[in-house]
């Protein structure tokens, strides 16, 4: 069957629509070309802000038929905005409708808090509190268990540490609500108690919480509580000497590839091994692995590093030991800070993958980010906080028109979250920035909409084969090709070959018979003789 041909077009996309960071943290914004049926060739692209000024540029390479890669990196503004990627308008390029595309920078303007409970102190564990207190936009508060009436306590507000004989956790749901994120080590046990893992339950489920197993499998023999906000199931048995390898899923959620190195990158291969992951039985429902483990001499792998929705929140784990090499090691130096980028990013990715963002008393949702004009989305509104809240208002804004306000209503919902929907039909082809206005003045969520115009007949005039095929037919016609268009021809236009064929036929005129001569007589005569009685000559 023949191929669909391609318009003769250059089209710019970005992996993601919307990129979260803290103000002047470095943000990563991945534009990708697709180059159909134009010739290779240089072009620039440019990364523009919201007022269309030059923030960067940069020259790439197009290969016909294939895809072209480039990340901008750049510091986070002070505040949230729309930047615009653009490459040039080619001659003969049949649309110019998808050369430039926007993506919307969240700038999180309060930082992340973060609850460390290690059970078994190890160089993994205090590696990871050390570098989380030297980060501007994360508190940390984390708690070691030295033996089994001895706790250290260390809060990055304070220069001092905290020695207490009391098991130090957040035992009540006001208390976990000052977190965003829970991480914990070995020996969990040690730290909870069958209504802590209820709250637990709650905080991901509920409050649109996170939690991290750092260290693989948290605790010791079994913990069936737990097993909710466990991504995988446990077996018995450990694997050392591995490597770190992203998967897909783990490029296509834009944690590899865009914030870490891509997938293929060597520089993976060539970090310090790791060791100490814990056998896994199975990988339960909705778990995406974004990346895995890979032993050495072995071609089998199994799950490193898993996240998997729980409610309104998100728990993952990182099933291996020895991370911390990659910041000790002079070696794993040289390859970059892989180690403070591997955790800052994903810590950050697993918050913004939740459904409320550090500090955000609500979360927006939209059932689509691009779409057709003309066609409608629905937008969510949920607020986590306790009291009774005032219903929120939606603010939408279209270039430089006065923005339109939207008012969703309460719906109901399967959980006791308060729940708002709306529906709303972009009119016009162009960007959404759509906000979301907070009765409590807490921070605002926004969301970014792509309205694209609908297609023409005239964006591509290439023929489609099999269309032509199946309208032939349908018809009892013959489609053609380029190769068989000539012999078609010379076979239907081919001079017809006439044949005679012989016959016992008799010919019998019918004017020499003596009938034929009276009737025409009697037509003749009776017109005479009615003329002459009407006196007519």
């Amino acid at each position: 069957m023949e191929k669909k041909i391609d318009p003769v077009d250059l089209e710019i996309s970005s992996t993601k629509r919307t990129v979260t960071g803290f103000i002047g943290q470095d943000i990563h914004i991945k534009a990708t070309i697709r180059n159909l049926q134009i010739a290779d060739q240089e072009i620039e692209i440019e990364l523009l802000d919201s007022e269309e000024k030059l923030l960067s540029k940069a020259s790439i390479s197009l290969v016909k038929g294939e895809k072209t890669s480039h990340t901008f990196t750049i510091k986070a503004p002070e505040l949230s905005t729309t930047v615009h990627l653009r490459i040039p308008i080619l001659e003969g390029e049949q649309r110019d409708n998808n050369n430039q595309c926007a993506v919307y920078l969240r700038v999180l303007t309060t930082k992340t808090r973060v609850f460390i409970a290690e059970g078994a102190p190890y160089w993994d564990s205090k590696f990871l509190a050390q570098h989380l207190r030297l980060q501007p936009h994360i508190d940390v508060q984390s708690v070691h268990r030295l033996n089994d009436s001895r706790f250290f306590r260390i809060d990055s507000k304070k220069s001092y540490h905290t020695d207490s004989a009391e098991n130090i956790f957040p035992d009540s749901a006001e208390e976990l609500a000052k977190f965003d994120l829970i991480i914990f080590g070995k020996n969990a046990e040690y730290f909870l108690t069958n209504k802590r893992i209820e709250l637990l339950k709650s905080f991901v489920r509920d409050q649109g919480g996170a939690i991290l197993f750092s260290r693989g499998k948290s605790y010791s023999g079994k913990l069936p509580e737990l097993a909710d906000l466990e991504p995988v199931t446990w077996t018995v048995g450990q694997l050392s000497q591995f490597s770190l390898t992203p998967t897909p899923d783990g490029k296509a959620s834009g944690l590899f590839g865009q914030a870490l190195p891509n997938p293929s990158s060597t520089v993976w291969k060539s970090l310090p091994k790791l060791k100490d992951a814990h056998q896994i039985e199975s990988v339960k429902p909705f778990t995406r692995v974004l990346a895995r483990g890979a032993i050495d001499g072995h071609q089998s792998t199994f799950p490193l590093l898993a996240v998997r929705r729980y409610g309104q929140g998100v728990t993952g784990i990182v099933n291996a030991d020895g991370l911390w090499k990659w910041d000790f090691y002079p070696e794993a130096r040289e390859l970059g800070n892989m180690y403070s980028e591997f955790w800052s990013q994903l810590l950050q990715w697993m918050v913004a993958y939740s459904e409320f963002l550090p500090g955000y008393q609500y979360s927006l949702r939209s059932s689509a980010t691009t779409l057709t004009h003309g066609n409608n989305i629905t937008l969510t509104a949920r607020y986590r906080g306790s009291d009774s809240p005032e219903p929120p208002v939606l603010s939408i804004r279209f270039g430089s028109s006065p923005p339109q306000t939207l008012t969703p209503a309460r719906v109901p919902s399967d959980d006791p979250i308060p729940t708002w929907k709306a529906s709303f039909t972009p009119e016009t082809p162009g960007n959404y920035e759509i906000t979301l206005i907070t009765p409590d003045k807490s921070p605002q969520p926004t969301a970014l909409l792509q309205a694209i115009a609908p297609p023409k007949e005239s964006d591509n005039f290439n023929p489609d084969p099999t269309f032509l095929s199946e309208i032939a037919a349908a018809t009892k016609g013959q489609s053609l090709t380029a190769e068989t268009f000539e012999s078609y021809f010379d076979s239907a236009f081919s001079e017809i070959q006439t044949t005679t064929k012989k016959a016992n036929a008799t010919w019998k005129p019918t004017w020499s018979h003596w009938i034929t001569a009276f009737v025409l007589v009697l037509i003749l005569g009776s017109e005479w003789f009615i003329r002459r009685r009407s006196g007519l000559s």
